[in-house]
């Protein structure tokens, strides 16, 4: 992704300090349309919560420090975070707020 991403105007580094990417984050993807920023997220080692108000303050600060680029702004309603989790079932009502992007638990 560190690679493709400046080609669509993207800035990983504005997600994360430089070459610390968190644990947390699998990998970063564009839809085939170009019109939908998916980050994977594995969810085994934080509690759920705390590591969906932790990305939306991320991908908040992401979309702020990039809203001059035509391409985030494209993405800003087309955002997701999926999330792997095999623990008891989350609260699902995380999926619902859609304040910063969607997520789906896995």
């Amino acid at each position: 992704m560190k690679k493709i991403a400046p080609e669509y105007g993207i800035y990983i580094d504005d997600l994360y300090d430089k070459d610390q990417k968190p644990k947390e984050l699998l990998n970063i993807f564009i839809s085939e349309h170009g019109d939908e920023l998916f980050f994977l997220l594995d969810a085994e080692e934080k509690d759920i919560n705390s590591l969906c108000d932790s990305w939306d303050n991320r991908l908040r600060v992401f979309t702020i420090l990039n809203k001059k680029s035509k391409v985030i702004h494209k993405f800003m309603y087309n955002i997701i975070q999926l999330i792997i989790y095999s623990k008891d079932v989350p609260d699902k009502s995380r999926q619902r707020n859609l304040q910063i992007s969607r997520k789906i638990f896995y």
